[in-house]
């Protein structure tokens, strides 16, 4: 039963399992570069990570109460983050939005190696799909 205490932002630990009270999530991944916990949303049927940030950080966002630390790290190797970053969709190559190229008119998205950009080059969010069956295998059933 949740009684309104939970843990202070300055005692949560990077890359630890917490099973928390916010709007959307139930367990989350504390990620101390952003004050905020990755876990698993279900909206309109779809499931994703999303994150959401620690009360202590204040309105309008801080929106989760860490209620239990749950004494598991992700992996060393895997990531944090809600995805792995952008690609190229026509070959793969890591990309950017230039929005000062949109400002002259011209397209937005480049390779982030500033290499010529593919004909019709849009980009592609690269998924953690790591974390995503790592969290997804410690939910509440």
């Amino acid at each position: 039963m949740y009684n309104g205490s939970y843990i202070p932002l300055t005692d949560c630990i990077d890359r630890r399992l917490y099973r928390i009270k916010s709007r959307n999530l139930t367990v989350g991944v504390y990620r101390a570069d952003v004050h905020g916990f990755v876990g698993i949303r279900t909206k309109f049927g779809s499931r994703y990570l999303f994150t959401e940030y620690h009360w202590d950080t204040g309105e309008p966002f801080g929106t989760v109460k860490p209620i239990e630390e749950v004494s598991e790290s992700i992996p060393d190797e895997m990531r944090t983050g809600e995805d792995l970053g952008t690609v190229c969709s026509v070959c793969g190559i890591p990309a950017k939005f230039d929005h000062e190229a949109m400002k002259r008119g011209e397209k937005g998205w480049q390779h982030a190696d500033d290499s010529p950009r593919c004909d019709s080059m849009n980009g592609r969010m690269i998924n953690n799909d790591a974390l995503f069956v790592w969290l997804d295998e410690r939910m509440p059933k």
